[in-house]
């Protein structure tokens, strides 16, 4: 049935609170994925109007406003978590691949800290391991750079380096090292802020690129 006219008060509050949810589902619907989160504040929207009383739309509307605003907010985290990995029933395995090695990750990486220079590797390994062609994966990951992890990014590098590395057959190799004004960079992080351990970081890693050559 068609409703009366609100009062005043309800009637800006009902606008108010209609333009919040309009900007919430815009900035969803943007990055796609997550129009079932905001269901519930659509409903809550429809109760407020049927009840037409200013303290049950108050309630309503707030409770609305609560779920697009986490609903937004879950977006946001994940597009700050290695952006918005939204897999379609198609996905291909090496669709599938990225997404669970991108899950978690920040977008940025600290060169400063070793263990996310080790995770690097361990993706790497991870990749190695899976089966799916590096090709497919290269395609996916570099596709859009401003959404895959720079750690995922690193994986990748160091996956086509090693099987790049098991292709060249028995070889000596000569690893030189630019360390003109690198004194920082050869410290610890807690030596120095901007500290990488370089040499340290660099002899593990081409550990792991060698590991299990001949």
């Amino acid at each position: 049935p068609r409703l009366g006219r609100a009062p005043a008060a309800g009637a800006a509050m009902s606008s108010t609170w209609s333009r919040a949810f309009r900007r919430a589902a815009a900035s969803a619907h943007a990055v796609g994925g997550v129009r079932s989160q905001l269901r519930p504040a659509t409903l809550a929207l429809r109760a407020s109007a049927a009840t037409g009383g200013r303290r049950g739309a108050s309630s309503a509307a707030a409770a609305a406003a609560a779920a697009a605003a986490a609903a937004v907010y879950g977006v946001q985290q994940a597009k700050g978590q290695g952006g918005v990995h939204c897999l379609s029933a198609k996905a291909t395995k090496a669709e599938e691949l990225v997404a669970k090695l991108s899950a978690g990750l920040p977008l940025a990486r600290d060169l400063t800290q070793k263990d996310e220079a080790m995770k690097c590797l361990e993706l790497a390994s991870e990749i190695l391991a899976s089966g799916v062609p590096l090709e497919e994966i290269k395609a996916v990951a570099y596709k859009d750079p401003t959404k895959t992890p720079a750690m995922v990014i690193s994986a990748v590098g160091s996956a086509e380096s090693k099987l790049k590395l098991k292709a060249c057959g028995p070889h000596h190799m000569t690893c030189i090292f630019a360390m003109y004004g690198e004194q920082n960079r050869l410290r610890t992080k807690q030596e120095h802020e901007n500290g990488q351990d370089l040499l340290r970081m660099k002899t593990a890693q081409l550990k792991w690129l060698f590991d299990g050559e001949e």
